[in-house]
């Protein structure tokens, strides 16, 4: 019997380095770091880990930086294809339009996963945490 680590879709088949991913996340109180090279599967390892933060109740609400071009991905091609969580995809810095107003603004609460682009975080870091609530940041790419 295969122990099922994370709450993906059953059709979902983790590799062994994916598994060990898993595994390093429990025994480290959630924090890891996973170098993996390219093709081997890092989406859906940073899925699964997520998803198992998230069954043992480590984890609530994840922000995913990833660059602008590979969001979309992330989101159909992840989190869709991979599990029944639920998503949302910020693709701009709101409608602030006074300088000290907040660039991201009406972002709706109670996602599991946030996808927003490595270059809106390094603007706004504070504002993408506060506004969706983040307690898990995930850095793909």
């Amino acid at each position: 019997m295969t122990r099922k680590y994370a709450d993906l879709n059953p059709s979902v088949k983790l590799q062994p380095h994916q598994l060990s991913g898993v595994h390093k996340s429990m025994i480290n109180n959630g924090q890891v770091l996973l170098d993996w090279k390219v093709g081997t599967g890092k989406t859906l390892g940073s899925i699964a880990v997520y998803e198992n933060l998230k069954k043992r109740r480590m984890a609530h609400t994840a922000l995913v930086l990833d660059p602008a071009p590979l969001r979309d991905n992330y989101l159909n091609e992840g989190i869709k294809r991979f599990t029944n969580s639920s998503a949302m995809m910020i693709w701009s810095k709101g409608t602030g339009t006074k300088e000290n107003e907040s660039p991201i603004t009406n972002i709706p609460k109670g996602k599991d996963y946030y996808i927003a682009s490595n270059e809106l975080f390094r603007r706004y870091p504070q504002e993408l945490l506060k506004g969706t609530g983040a307690d898990t940041i995930m850095i793909d790419e």
